[in-house]
């Protein structure tokens, strides 16, 4: 991402555009880097400090001015990234608990969710190697705190669910 410098350092651009850009490209490199299970990607975005030296240069912070993250994450009020993770997985598991029994991915997620995550349903069956041993709704379990049949079952009601996100993106702050 060192291509997109001339972008924040242009002085006619307001920040509001280049937070848009930054969230388009930056965050979303990162968000395919996540997916695809790679701790590091190729623009470097390994945690949170890489996250926000982006924030930095975008605001025109050098690392002499000695400033927080806390302090820079503030000024540029922009969500975390684990929260935006949060909400970007949960959000998919409502819609797709949602959707209508004909869909297989609906009907594969009932099923699982009905089995509580016991893995793997069929016993022929086996990771490969690589891969994580957390699957993504044991991460939904964790970022609730509560079982997977309870999880489903909250998440057809869309008013109910709301709470249960506003509840976990609360522990995370």
């Amino acid at each position: 991402m060192n291509g997109l410098d001339n972008v924040w350092r242009q002085h006619s651009l307001s920040l509001h555009t280049k937070f848009l850009l930054y969230s388009a490209c930056v965050v979303t490199v990162y968000f395919m880097a996540l997916r695809h299970g790679h701790s590091t990607n190729p623009c470097g975005l390994r945690s949170k400090h890489s996250i926000c030296r982006y924030q930095c240069r975008i605001l025109s912070i050098k690392w002499n001015d000695f400033i927080l993250n806390v302090t820079v994450a503030v000024t540029s009020g922009l969500d975390k990234i684990i929260n935006i993770v949060l909400a970007r997985r949960l959000g998919l598991f409502s819609r797709i608990t949602r959707f209508s029994r004909d869909v297989p991915a609906s009907t594969i997620l009932s099923i699982c969710c009905a089995s509580g995550g016991r893995y793997p349903l069929d016993a022929s069956w086996r990771r490969s190697s690589g891969q994580p041993r957390t699957t993504w709704l044991d991460h939904i379990s964790s970022d609730t705190g509560m079982s997977l049949t309870d999880i489903f079952s909250l998440a057809q009601d869309h008013s109910q669910w709301r709470a249960v996100t506003t509840a976990a993106k609360a522990t995370r702050t």
